[in-house]
Formats: C-alpha cells, structure tokens, sequence
C-alpha cells in the first residue's frame, strides 16, 4: 500500500484548466471530505484508479461469461 505520507512534499503539478472545471474539482473534493485540492489530486492521480479497476473487473466478468457460454 502507498504510504510515503511523512515524506516532505515538495513538487509541484500543475495544469490548466477552465473556471468550470476548477469549480467542478473543488465541489467534487470538498464532498469527498478533501480540505485541500492537492490531497484530492494525489488520491486521484496515485492511490485511486477506480476507473481501470472498473473496466478490468468488467472485462474479467465479459471474459468468464464469454468462456462459460462456450463450455
């Protein structure tokens, strides 16, 4: 599991985006208990691929599913 949270943090991301999108981000970060957008951002990037997770469960169950109409 990541855990590098004493490390000092000391780099700095950045990009841009619209005044939409910033507001979009920090209401999403704020529902999500994020006090500060760089935590939200650091979960998002490193510690939470919910997505690919998502799409690779999705593919096993097609797979299984695919294979089991098969036998």
């Amino acid at each position: 599991s990541y855990s590098h949270s004493s490390m000092p943090k000391n780099r700095l991301c950045r990009f841009l985006c619209s005044e939409y999108e910033y507001e979009l981000i920090k209401a999403e970060a704020k529902s999500r208990g994020y006090k500060h957008l760089s935590a939200y951002f650091r979960d998002l990037a490193i510690r939470h691929n919910r997505a690919i997770e998502d799409k690779i469960i999705e593919t096993h169950k097609l797979v299984k599913m695919l294979v089991e109409k098969k036998e």
